[in-house]
């Protein structure tokens, strides 16, 4: 997953949401702060969007954040035996 700046840019993969759109769309618009990160940055699957307001959203296909996010668990976890 890759931290983007221009987080304007992916407005279009949260036009999925019917709920919670002022605080999605103003961390997107800058208007608040926020993070966003997505897997690709010309074609992104996934994006993840947290925002300062302890709400934190996922886009586009959760499946895909669900096996980066277990691959990523099992790998810290090997590291730890």
């Amino acid at each position: 997953m890759k931290k983007v700046e221009n987080k304007e840019r992916y407005l279009s993969l949260f036009s999925d949401y019917r709920h919670s759109i002022p605080i999605i769309y103003s961390s997107l618009e800058g208007k608040y702060d926020g993070e966003l990160f997505v897997d690709s940055e010309i074609d992104p699957q996934l994006a993840v969007l947290f925002t300062p307001f302890t709400f934190h959203y996922v886009a586009r296909n959760p499946e895909k954040f669900m096996e980066y996010y277990l691959e990523e668990f099992f790998q810290e976890w090997d590291g730890l035996k």
